[in-house]
């Protein structure tokens, strides 16, 4: 059997380090304590470029006799959901409004992004095309939909890309602070001083780094941009 599985662990738990591969991701990514600085830039670690590269040599490693046949009972086997009371977000600003998605909603974000500015935008919050990756997507300005001042896409240069259910919306904004691990218990209402916007989207807000945040709902934000499109 082979030596990296003779215990027969699964396989996301592998000793790597017998394959000459550094998991960064166990200790300094998601799931470790988020110190790795290109968070910022690739939101989850399954966007980085070292998490593929590690994923590539696992793939091309050799195989032992009888290996394949112990991944396909384990991959089979009922895994253990381990609920938790604390949730995955990334953090980012639109003017002097702190705010936050689920990170499971999070594609990737994109740096000085080129957008094709469309002549007839749908009320303002379709800002225009963008390419990413070679796939055209829309541009939208999340300020216009949750009711602040439409600021556009001009001299901002980080741009989030969510996932829709397959569908991509990219919109501009003006800091990505990274990935945030909350408990759901500090999760406070949105008081009613907030915009309306911010009241219509928010399922509420915590604190974080001496700030306020803001955070959105996923269903409700895709669901008024699907909205506005039509």
């Amino acid at each position: 059997m082979s030596e990296i599985n003779k215990k027969n662990e699964p396989i996301d738990k592998l000793d790597l380090s017998k394959l000459n591969i550094n998991p960064c991701w166990r200790k300094i990514g998601i799931t470790g304590d988020r110190s790795c600085p290109e968070l910022a830039q690739y939101i989850h670690c399954r966007n980085c470029p070292v998490f593929a590269g590690a994923g590539r040599a696992l793939l091309n490693r050799s195989k032992a006799s009888g290996q394949i046949q112990e991944w396909t009972k384990q991959i089979a086997q009922e895994r253990t959901v381990n609920k938790s009371d604390t949730l995955s977000v990334g953090i980012f600003r639109l003017a002097d409004e702190w705010l936050a998605l689920p990170t499971v909603v999070y594609s990737e974000v994109v740096n000085d992004c080129k957008v094709r500015r469309l002549e007839h935008g749908r009320d303002g919050i379709l800002l225009g095309l963008c390419s990413v990756r070679g796939e055209l997507q829309l541009c939208v300005s999340l300020e216009k939909l949750l009711g602040m001042e439409c600021r556009g896409y001009q001299g901002r240069s980080r741009f989030c890309v969510l996932n829709d259910n397959g569908s991509k919306w990219i919109f501009p904004t003006d800091q990505v602070s990274g990935i945030v691990r909350i408990e759901r218990a500090e999760i406070e209402e949105t008081p009613v001083s907030a915009e309306m916007g911010l009241t219509l989207f928010s399922t509420g807000i915590f604190n974080h780094d001496g700030k306020k945040i803001g955070l959105l709902s996923e269903d409700l934000v895709f669901h008024a941009l699907s909205r506005s499109m039509q």
